[in-house]
């Protein structure tokens, strides 16, 4: 049975990486696939840890001095000594851990960063410590963060028992970019709804026929109806295909070789 883990918003393959190591590619190597693959400096670490069976500092040894992550090890290095730390003791079943791990989440962000309702990181920080972490996510999720922040949020919807969909799928965002968008479905051109968590998948026409894959969350609703509209956030796989587009510029959406719906850049 393939040995599949999630990383921090990522499913990685272990069975995978054995194989690479058993074929002769170097740590360094396999570590860079990860990166390539959208894995994360604390999913790599994950990783790692579970595929090889070694301890989180040997792990953490091996992923720090990886050539791929060097531009970001120097900035990081506090922030992963915690989050090494909080991870370790989480992942021994310390869920009390979980104010500690919100903390390090609200730690990340700018001191004057606001919510729309005028909450700060100090609010959910307080929540924490009270052990209302529901509501302490709550607000953390409506900031911007940089990936770290992101697979914080992410370990700690799962730990919650919440669907950790928008998490991960922030995470991706932080790591290959969004684009927001007004989409609008031709009437008639599809009988059902667009999934809005991220699952839908479809090829884009970006300009001049060159087709893209980007997928689709929609904002406000759990999917949108056929012919409806809608603003839709549009991460995409490959995203310098994606970097000429301008707010006002139209996009195609296709399927099967037909246009069923339109998208204009915000």
């Amino acid at each position: 049975m393939t040995d599949i883990v999630d990383c921090f918003g990522v499913d990685v393959d272990l069975d995978l990486l054995r194989s690479w190591r058993a074929e002769g590619v170097s740590d360094h190597g396999i570590l860079g696939r990860l990166h390539d693959a959208g894995v994360s400096l604390p999913g790599s670490l994950s990783a790692w840890g579970m595929a090889f069976g070694v301890p989180l500092d040997e792990a953490r040894a091996v992923v720090a001095s990886a050539p791929v992550w060097a531009h970001r090890k120097e900035a990081d290095d506090a922030f992963q000594d915690a989050f090494a730390d909080v991870f370790g003791r989480i992942a021994d079943g310390e869920l009390d851990e979980l104010p500690e791990l919100l903390g390090l989440a609200a730690d990340l962000l700018p001191g004057d960063a606001r919510t729309g309702a005028g909450l700060s990181a100090v609010d959910a920080r307080r929540y924490a410590e009270q052990d209302e972490w529901d509501t302490a996510l709550a607000i953390l999720s409506e900031f911007d963060g940089p990936p770290p922040y992101w697979d914080l949020l992410v370990e700690a919807a799962v730990h919650l028992d919440l669907d950790p969909s928008w998490y991960r799928w922030r995470l991706g965002e932080s790591l290959h970019g969004v684009l927001r968008a007004e989409l609008r479905l031709v009437p008639g051109a599809r009988q059902d709804p667009v999934p809005g968590s991220g699952v839908f998948r479809p090829q884009w026409d970006v300009g001049g026929g060159d087709l893209r894959v980007a997928a689709v969350w929609v904002e406000s609703k759990p999917d949108l109806e056929p012919g409806g509209t809608a603003i839709v956030r549009l991460r995409p796989l490959v995203p310098e295909g994606w970097r000429h587009l301008r707010p006002g510029d139209v996009i195609a959406l296709r399927e099967g070789g037909t246009v069923t719906g339109r998208a204009t850049i915000i």
